[in-house]
């Protein structure tokens, strides 16, 4: 990902999800990281990736995309 480009992480189980999302950013021109479940995306930000935004499905495998923005904020 660029450093001047905003990046954005997608976090949801499904597939077809993700991908709709990230074409349609990736379009807009944004840089766009994705994960399957709160752990999996709790590891790329702890990476020191910085995202402008978190777009997450609440109902995750694992972790809740409630419990993943309240450790994250």
């Amino acid at each position: 990902m660029s450093e001047s480009t905003e990046n954005l992480l997608i976090i949801d189980d499904e597939q077809m999800i993700i991908q709709l999302l990230k074409d349609y950013f990736i379009e807009l021109g944004y840089g766009v990281e994705v994960a399957y479940s709160a752990e999996e995306a709790l590891e790329k930000i702890n990476n020191g990736v910085v995202f402008d935004l978190v777009i997450s499905d609440i109902n995750l495998p694992g972790k809740s995309g409630i419990d993943l923005l309240k450790i994250v904020f």
